[in-house]
């Protein structure tokens, strides 16, 4: 197979993968996977020919609108994870000032309303 149809099947394969992408625990084989198929396409990229016929810029022209889609949902994939990771550390946050509270306080209730 050529290059260039390598490269076409391997954008593909990560377009599809990035369209099914999962949260939470699932996500760290996932994003395994998305960076064990970017590497292959960089090497792709690396050995592909320095002339082009009609029907390599044609899957050529194909592959770069992957890439612009694929572009998206990586940005979207980046922002869901900046998220998650900002709610945990809110989360961490809150249970440190409850856990404080509870040790400096000395189980003693005070009624502020007079």
């Amino acid at each position: 197979m050529e290059p260039i149809s390598l490269l076409y099947e391997k954008t593909k394969e990560l377009f599809q993968l990035l369209q099914s992408a999962p949260s939470g625990e699932e996500r760290a084989g996932f994003i395994e996977k998305i960076n064990s198929l970017l590497e292959e396409r960089e090497s792709l990229i690396k050995n592909l020919p320095k002339v082009y016929n009609t029907t390599d810029k044609k899957i050529g022209a194909e592959i770069v609108s992957l890439n612009k889609e694929i572009s998206l949902l990586l940005d979207q994939l980046f922002n869901d994870i900046k998220t998650d990771l900002k709610n945990v550390r809110n989360k961490k946050s809150v249970l440190n000032k409850y856990a404080n509270q509870l040790i400096s306080g000395d189980g003693m209730f005070v009624d502020k309303r007079k």
